[in-house]
């Protein structure tokens, strides 16, 4: 059975990538099925002198779309393309799903209000337990909170949100990474952790309970650690960061264009590129496709398992 891909915001650099990743892995034609418009699919695969061997599940484009500019014919496309993907994997006619990057200024524009991918996902599937996590080969690391305001931030976490976010790295560590033990830090709120209670209190009534009750579950988990120094110094197979920069800003550092998004919870497995649509370069042909490839390669190697949230659908 295929995964499916879809085509992300058409005025980005989405169809570039996907198409250049794919013809560096070479899967077998019946492996892919590509969703969007079959137009621009086909146009780009033309200007890169690339063949499409793959399976097009056409979306047809509501307008004329200029690329490297945000538009509400634009995110309706991306949006369009992304629902009939999401709806193909929960009817089982795909076994995995990656996403090309969206813009959230197009969604927008186009009445569609949601703060990202992950957030839709979450509740087109149903999901009662989701997480973001970030892969790369030196970090992995998942997120508390993903796309709210830095000012929300503090009053979003709950030591409840901590330990459904740990639990269900551990279960993505244990069963598609096969890490028989997994060792996860959980990362402060505040500078230096809050030096006992002295810089916020959140690390002592909010994140430091939920660290005794999952090693009270069994877990190996440990912290609370000041962000600023622990990513220096990592032993960690997991990370849990509190909020979206703590966790992304590293990652991204040590290993833009190589890491990968991984949505945690879903019956389905779900991998995405570190990157954005990239307007400034959409079109011109130059775009690096290498974290498309590796959220290809793993989606693809993954959906070969049963999702071990099967349940939620």
């Amino acid at each position: 059975m295929a995964i499916g891909i879809t085509i992300g915001d058409p005025a980005g650099i989405g169809p570039e990538v996907t198409l250049k990743a794919l013809t560096a892995l070479q899967l077998p034609n019946h492996a892919v099925k590509l969703f969007g418009s079959r137009t621009i699919w086909t146009r780009v695969a033309e200007q890169l002198h690339l063949p499409i061997p793959y399976e097009i599940v056409d979306i047809p484009t509501p307008a004329d779309i200029k690329v490297g500019h945000p538009s509400a014919a634009a995110g309706k496309l991306s949006y369009d393309a992304f629902v009939t993907a999401v709806n193909a994997a929960l009817r089982g006619t795909i076994r995995g799903l990656v996403t090309a990057p969206i813009n959230k200024y197009s969604w927008h524009l186009s009445s569609i209000h949601y703060a990202g991918h992950t957030e839709l996902l979450a509740k087109l599937t149903h999901a009662p337990h989701y997480a973001m996590l970030m892969l790369s080969p030196k970090l992995r690391v998942t997120l508390v909170t993903t796309h709210i305001p830095i000012r929300s931030v503090a009053d979003a976490l709950t030591a409840t949100a901590i330990i459904e976010k740990a639990r269900l790295t551990h279960t993505f560590l244990t069963h598609y990474l096969n890490i028989t033990t997994p060792q996860i830090a959980v990362l402060g709120l505040n500078p230096h952790a809050s030096d006992h209670g002295v810089i916020g209190d959140e690390e002592l009534h909010i994140i430091l309970p939920a660290i005794q009750e999952l090693q009270q579950l069994g877990y190996h988990v440990s912290g609370p650690y000041p962000a600023d120094s622990y990513f220096a110094r990592h032993t960690a197979d997991a990370i849990i960061a509190m909020y979206h920069d703590q966790g992304l800003i590293p990652v991204k550092l040590t290993s833009f264009g190589r890491a990968i998004n991984v949505t945690l919870g879903l019956p389905f497995i779900r991998t995405s590129p570190d990157h954005g649509t990239a307007y400034e370069i959409a079109g011109r042909g130059i775009a690096d496709h290498s974290s498309m490839l590796e959220a290809i390669k793993s989606c693809y190697e993954w959906s070969q398992k049963v999702s071990p949230w099967t349940s939620t659908i």
